[in-house]
């Protein structure tokens, strides 16, 4: 089933994914969509004191007497993402279930997907949907922040387009023009900002 109304934005932490997304709500209308919304919910049920979307914690000790190994949010968030080593699909059956539903409901409105990482979300949610995929590249100092195990998938991966996010190259323009280009060509649909 196609989705034409949703596009992916993918890459490595740090490459300014929630940033472009939030640009494209602001000038295009967009709803963002977020697997790692789906690791966030499932964080507050097992752990209820844990704010999952404050993110002044996420790279502190998150202050509560039941983080009794002192836990930073990411801390936190990693581990319950952990459960994909048990089960690799379940955060992409929650996210069709809770988030990608309403974009199928709701065709005139564009949609981005934040966060885009795995092969299972791949497997489940990009391919049989025929979400176009848009690479953000940005360099990072590898020093400063490493590269990650579970980015691995995505950081190989060969995305339908690429879009470099660099300073100085106007970024919030260049990712409106792109979108729109995409919308002009038939590769997505959507209708005006709402």
């Amino acid at each position: 089933m196609d989705t034409p109304n949703v596009i992916s934005l993918c890459g490595e932490r740090r490459r300014g994914k929630d940033y472009l997304a939030k640009v494209l709500i602001n000038e295009l209308g967009a709803k963002r969509l977020s697997f790692s919304d789906e690791v966030r919910n499932l964080a507050m049920k097992v752990f209820p004191w844990f704010d999952a979307y404050d993110d002044s914690q996420k790279d502190k000790v998150y202050d509560h007497p039941y983080n009794v190994g002192k836990k930073t949010g990411r801390d936190i968030l990693l581990l319950v993402g952990r459960v994909r080593d048990v089960d690799g699909s379940y955060f992409a059956r929650s996210f069709l279930e809770n988030q990608l539903k309403a974009a199928v409901e709701d065709r005139n409105q564009l949609y981005v997907i934040t966060d885009f990482r795995t092969p299972e979300e791949h497997k489940l949610v990009i391919e049989p949907f025929n979400i176009p995929t848009i690479k953000v590249y940005r360099y990072v100092d590898p020093k400063e922040f490493p590269p990650q195990e579970f980015e691995e998938y995505i950081r190989n991966y060969k995305a339908e387009f690429g879009f470099l996010n660099e300073d100085g190259q106007e970024p919030e323009v260049n990712i409106v023009k792109f979108v729109n280009r995409l919308k002009e060509t038939g590769r997505i649909k959507f209708g005006a900002k709402q």
